[in-house]
């Protein structure tokens, strides 16, 4: 769909700096930054460093300001064109120059195909394990299940060799492809990788993995200061300490040495694990760890005063090598060690306790794997230190910190559940490998960049020329781990990256359980799309509510609504870190899951073994199997066709992603049927033209063998005309047994049973009973594991409203019948309170509004439109009947100078009210904003305001909201000199408030001191001054 310029407004507001805010504009948008209120009358300077040459984050450019007259309002223009994130700030002239506020602001790339331009929302992305590919020259074969099923964009795992465990993301060598691959060089991927996006129409990313690299890795040893090492990372000296011993105990274990104390090589029960937890207190407490926190009192004088602010412990990791400041006296000491000891004990407790909890998960849950004996191969816990030089085992287990040794003794890499992803959890404020909080990859070692190039030029040096190299194969990249990242090095690197590709896609897998958080990261780096899972959903209302989260707007909802704070979504049915679906759900839910998840309006994915219904997880680690390759006619377990698995519907559900996508079916509604069914209803907000998926998700595998009695399934009811089924489908798993194969990854075999552009009489599965305003679908053999979906086109008289709306909207009709109204008719229209009127509307569930007039429904609106509240009650008043629109046009009829205008709203309400009740609110807001807006320009206009700037009109409007005409509120007669001709027309005395609402009517109306004070500012300074004389 082609995209139309926009226009953004951009507030600028004191001590909001927007970090944690998201501001997303298309390529083309012009960004106007203003001074919101506060800021009125402060002279500022505003930079950003969005520029149109070369991007450098740190290099900011003025931008150039509107002129600054009295009476207007401070404002600067840019339009971006460029991709990436960028910043602003503003500063106050002439004061400090520290920032007094700023923002973000992103731009999506353009992703060329030979389709034309994908947007994001039609994103249909395929991961492959890089590793499964086998030799390249098989990749085509391989890849081109892809294309042929109708995916537009192919996510590859790191090309680039791997470490010994044989983890697709433990890299070797950041330079070098897999070897996998045979004879291939960086250069023959890259020509392949623009083959497909020319001749495919297909595009590519891959994983960059920035936090570790595989123990193996060569470099390591000529660069042991790019890892957390015990001479690099002292504070690290103590867990390393409790790992060894952990390490010792596993093995004694594995040994029977400690069957005696009841924990035998094969843990099984509760009491097997309170037995290991009482050794593994004795055991610890004989590192006596805490003493490398402790202060030594032998220099301390006993009787030294003390000044608390000059107490500062600093540690050296040393048994009792800490030192503390000043001149501290001794029972100080014994203070600060006693504290000291209390919190080591605290954390080596908990220590004890994550242990015991992994070995539980691990060993006994029900959810977990179930490990057998421990074995050296199979410990009692990960280990969370690599010595890649080897330990000699006859020597002490810990190094001299300034020993050759210690340089190689490096800390793992790892996640930790629930920490704050804006911290380092390597560093020496933190205690996560003390508590053993990590869950460690003993693979990989954690890569330490420290706070700038400086601290490790080589790691910074490298990690760029890997990154390059990526970015100049791939249109893509996917940062891994993301929330380990810093922040600092991510920014480099994809600055990096973007300086060689600039339309570059930017996936991240991000973790932070909070959307602000998340909106950090996105900013800072640039991230389009966060990868989000529907295999988090644990039923088909989460699945459900996942999807209308990151599925954009709702049906219906208001045209100018604030932006989401939710960024958008790479929504997967399943991730190469999930399990499969048939582990976690049952078979019959693999159509279900993957036709929603299609039907989302954002980008979406699923993994390479979801669509053949693979039934095991093709884990990142273990697997080694191969990807079958796609042909015609299949002659071998390691080819497939469009009658494997569900192909066949996989390929019309691509297809339809990318029609809603790029044909702007923007708004999504979803209906919880009953516990198991799902509707989403993806819809055009220009043509209004829908298409309606109806599926019957079977988490729970007793659903595979169910049957139901569809008629106790909700009918659907559409607002519009069927014009046929687009599909319907069922999944059917055979009775044969699943064996795998040894080379390659293979599928259970299933009947799919599919068809296309159904008409309604042929359907399996639904009837529809036709009506005047809606059609229903019933459903007649509805079962577990089905499928269908519905174009839905608006009825005819509902297409010929919204042609006679759009005209209006589009055109000025209205203004010549505004531009004949006075200032007191225009009082009268917008304004004229409860006590001027005699009554106001009252919303139910909501109450009185402020005004009779336009600007008591116009106060509740803007911010209801602007938050898009469908729920609110003004809305559901306005679905459930015309009373709103009624009270509106009868209170104009009634009086003669407001009657032309009351007509034409009448004829326009009633293209409103022709309307599906859920789309009034929506065309209600637009249509009575442009009758709204129309009627305030034009008062400005004849107050000589409107060009004076927004703040100024805003204080301008008060003078039509004070002045008009209310019953005994008359200005007092004063004899014949008061009596004069305006136009050519006797002037009708009205006059002004002295207050609202109390002070509306009665004599209290002229109340002489507050009036002549509120009259220079409002009738002299808005040149209304008849109504002053």
């Amino acid at each position: 769909m082609a995209k139309v310029p926009q226009e953004r407004l951009l507030w600028l507001q004191q001590e909001t700096f927007g970090e944690d805010a998201l501001v997303k504009v298309q390529r083309g948008t012009t960004l106007t930054f203003k001074l919101s209120p506060s800021l009125h009358g402060v002279k500022i300077k505003i930079f950003t460093n969005y520029i149109k040459r070369a991007f450098e984050r740190s290099e900011y450019h003025e931008l150039d300001l509107s002129d600054d007259h009295f009476d207007e309002e401070t404002f600067a223009d840019i339009t971006v064109e460029k991709p990436g994130s960028y910043n602003y700030y503003f500063v106050a002239i002439d004061k400090t120059l520290d920032r007094l506020g700023g923002g973000w602001f992103l731009v999506d790339p353009d992703l060329e195909t030979i389709n034309g331009s994908l947007c994001l929302d039609s994103i249909s992305m395929i991961t492959y394990m890089a590793k499964c590919l086998g030799e390249f020259n098989g990749w085509e074969g391989r890849l081109s299940v892809a294309k042929e099923i109708g995916y537009n964009f192919i996510h590859f795992t790191p090309v680039q060799s791997l470490g010994g465990s044989g983890s697709g993301y433990s890299i070797l060598n950041q330079l070098e492809p897999n070897p996998v691959f045979g004879n291939v060089s960086w250069s023959d991927m890259k020509s392949f990788i623009t083959r497909m996006q020319k001749e495919w129409g297909v595009l590519s990313l891959c994983d960059i993995v920035l936090n570790h690299t595989a123990n193996e890795s060569p470099w390591l040893k000529d660069h042991p200061e790019a890892a957390y090492n015990l001479q690099s990372s002292q504070h690290l000296i103590p867990a390393y300490l409790l790992d060894r011993l952990l390490v010792n105990i596993s093995n004694e274990v594995a040994d029977g040495n400690w069957t005696s104390r009841g924990v035998p090589d094969t843990l099984i029960s509760e009491e097997h694990l309170n037995n290991l937890r009482v050794i593994l207190h004795e055991q610890i407490r004989k590192l006596r760890l805490e003493e490398f926190y402790l202060i030594s009192v032998a220099d301390c004088r006993l009787d030294s005063p003390i000044n608390e602010t000059t107490i500062k412990v600093s540690h050296t990791y040393s048994r009792f090598g800490s030192k503390v400041g000043g001149n501290t006296p001794r029972w100080k000491v014994e203070e600060l060690n006693e504290a000291t000891r209390a919190l080591i004990n605290n954390h080596l407790n908990a220590a004890v306790e994550n242990v015991i909890a992994g070995i539980r998960y691990e060993r006994i849950e029900e959810g977990g794997p179930k490990y057998p004996k421990v074995t050296k191969a199979q410990p009692l816990t990960h280990r969370y230190f690599a010595e890649i030089l080897g330990i000699d085992e006859s020597k002490d287990i810990l190094p001299e910190p300034d020993s050759t040794t210690a340089q190689f003794v490096m800390a793992h890499n790892g996640w930790v559940m629930n920490d704050d992803p804006l911290r380092n959890f390597a560093d020496a404020d933190s205690n996560v490998y003390l508590r053993r909080e990590l869950i460690a990859w003993s693979d990989s070692i954690k890569l330490r960049y420290g706070t700038s190039y400086e601290a490790s030029p080589f790691l910074w040096a490298y990690m760029r020329q890997y990154v390059e190299l990526v970015a100049s194969i791939f249109h893509g990249i996917r940062l891994d781990n993301c929330h380990s990242t810093p922040l600092h090095v991510a920014e480099y690197l994809i600055d990096a990256a973007r300086a060689v590709r600039p339309e570059l896609l930017v996936v991240a897998e991000l973790f932070t359980n909070s959307d602000a958080k998340d909106n950090v990261f996105v900013n800072h780096l640039g991230i389009n799309v966060l990868i989000r899972e529907a295999q988090q959903a644990w039923n088909s209302h989460e699945q459900g509510r996942l999807l209308f989260r990151y599925g954009g707007k709702p049906v219906g909802a208001f045209e100018n609504t604030t932006p989401p704070a939710v960024a958008d979504a790479l929504f997967f049915d399943q991730t190469h870190d999930n399990p499969s679906p048939l582990e976690k759900r049952c078979v019959k839910d693999v159509l279900p899951t993957a036709a929603l998840v299609s039907f989302g309006a954002c980008a979406v994915g699923s993994n390479r073994g979801y669509d053949d219904i693979v039934p095991h997880h093709i884990h990142v680690v273990k697997e080694s199997r191969l990807y079958t390759s796609f042909s015609q006619n299949p002659k071998s377990a390691g080819e497939v066709n469009f009658d494997s698995g569900i192909f066949l519907a996989r390929r019309t559900l691509n297809k339809i992603h990318f029609k809603l996508g790029q044909g702007g079916y923007s708004e999504t509604y979803i209906d919880q049927l009953d516990d198991d069914v799902v509707s989403i209803t993806r819809s055009n907000p220009l043509t209004r033209e829908s298409m309606v998926l109806v599926a019957y998700t079977a988490f729970n595998s007793s659903l595979s063998e169910f049957k139901r009695a569809s008629y106790s399934i909700r009918a659907v009811e559409i607002q519009g005309e069927i014009q046929n089924i687009v599909f319907e489908g069922r999944l059917l798993p055979k009775e044969t047994k699943f064996e795998e194969n040894e080379t390659f990854l293979t599928g259970i075999e299933c009947n799919l049973e599919w068809q296309e552009d159904v008409s309604i009489d042929k359907s399996q599965f639904v009837n529809v009973l036709k009506g005047n305003r809606y059609n229903q679908i019933q459903f007649v053999n509805f079962q577990p594991g089905d499928v269908v979906a519905f174009r839905v086109r608006p009825f005819h008289s509902t297409i010929i409203a919204l042609q006679n709306l759009s005209s209006f909207l589009h055109s000025n009709d209205m203004l010549e019948t505004v531009s004949k109204l006075s200032l007191v008719t225009l009082n009268y229209i917008i304004f004229r309170c409860k006590e001027e009127e005699g009554g106001v509307y009252a919303i139910p569930n909501h109450g009185e509004l402020v005004y009779a007039g336009l600007q008591g429904i116009a106060s509740v609106l803007e911010t209801v439109s602007l938050n898009n509240e469908l729920g609110h009650p003004i809305c559901c008043n306005l679905r459930d009947g015309r009373w709103l629109m009624d009270y509106i046009v009868l209170r104009l009829l009634a009086r003669e100078d407001t009657k032309e205008l009351g007509e034409y709203i009448q004829k326009l309400f009633h293209n409103v009210a022709e309307l599906p009740n859920y789309l009034v609110p929506t065309y209600f807001e637009q249509c009575f904003r442009k009758v709204y807006n129309l009627c305030v320009t034009h008062a400005l206009s004849v107050m000589g305001c409107e060009r004076r700037g927004e703040f100024f009109n805003l204080l301008a409007i008060t003078s039509l909201q004070f002045m008009g005409i209310a019953e005994g509120g008359y200005l007092p007669a004063a004899g014949d000199e008061f009596s004069f001709i305006v136009d050519g027309n006797p002037f009708i005395a009205h006059s002004m408030a002295a207050g609202l609402p109390h002070f509306s009517t009665g004599y209290m109306r002229n109340w002489g001191r507050d009036t002549f004070i509120a009259l220079p500012g409002l009738l002299l300074l808005t040149r209304r001054y008849v109504e002053a004389k």
